[in-house]
This record gives structure tokens, C-alpha cells and sequence, in this order.
């Protein structure tokens, strides 16, 4: 587990960044409509879930390296104690069980469109 500053835009990538805006920070990013610069990246904490893969987290409230940290320290304690709930990533579905999905949505459809849609 660890805590990382993920950056948003290409030109931000290659320069040393630790979320404040320096003078190391390129004149080419995107502004606001108030003519402020837009935010170049966001705190994230990444670990390993229960399936093995590289899940990244990020939160609204976080806004520095010390609150990400702290949130990465009730991570980890939830973590330990079994109270923390992941959401699941959704699975997609192959085209022949969206499409066969569809169409049992659709049944009660006048007989013209469903044919129409078996024939799509």
C-alpha cells in the first residue's frame, strides 16, 4: 500500500510534482474559465485487492499528502480488522449476453419492434 500523486495531464508526466504548483510546472495546461490552472493531478492511495490486482483509490476531501496518509492509515486499520468493503468491478458482458438480455428487456414490446430488434 502506498500513496502516490497521480498525474492528469501529459506535459505534467515527466516533471518531479509533489501536488503544488511551482515553478517546474509547464505554462501549457489546461485553465479554467476564470483563467486559473486546472488542478495537474490528484492524491490516490494504491494496493492490492483480495483478487491480487492494482486497485488505485482516490477521495474528494483529499487535498495533500498528509491527508492521503491519513486516510491510507483507516485503510489499512479497516483492512485489518475486516470491516472494509471494496466495491466490485463489474464484469462485462460478451455481445451474445447483452444482446440476449435485450431482447428478454424487450419482450412485452409490440411484435413489429421485436422483430425488428431479432432482425438487428
Amino acid at each position: 500500500m502506498a500513496v502516490r500523486y497521480r498525474k492528469y495531464f501529459p506535459q505534467c508526466k515527466p516533471i518531479p510534482c509533489n501536488g503544488r504548483t511551482g515553478k517546474n510546472c509547464p505554462s501549457d495546461r489546461p485553465k479554467r474559465a476564470n483563467g486559473e490552472f486546472k488542478d495537474c493531478g490528484v492524491w490516490c492511495l494504491e494496493f492490492f485487492d483480495d483478487s491480487k490486482t492494482w486497485q488505485s483509490l482516490t477521495f474528494k476531501d483529499v487535498r495533500c499528502r498528509g491527508d492521503a496518509e491519513k486516510r491510507l492509515a483507516m485503510f489499512i486499520s479497516d483492512r485489518e480488522q475486516g470491516k472494509l468493503n471494496l466495491p466490485k468491478r463489474k464484469v462485462i458482458p460478451t455481445l451474445a449476453e447483452y444482446s440476449r438480455r435485450y431482447l428478454e428487456l424487450n419482450r412485452n414490446v409490440k411484435e413489429n419492434t421485436l422483430c425488428a430488434k431479432r432482425y438487428a
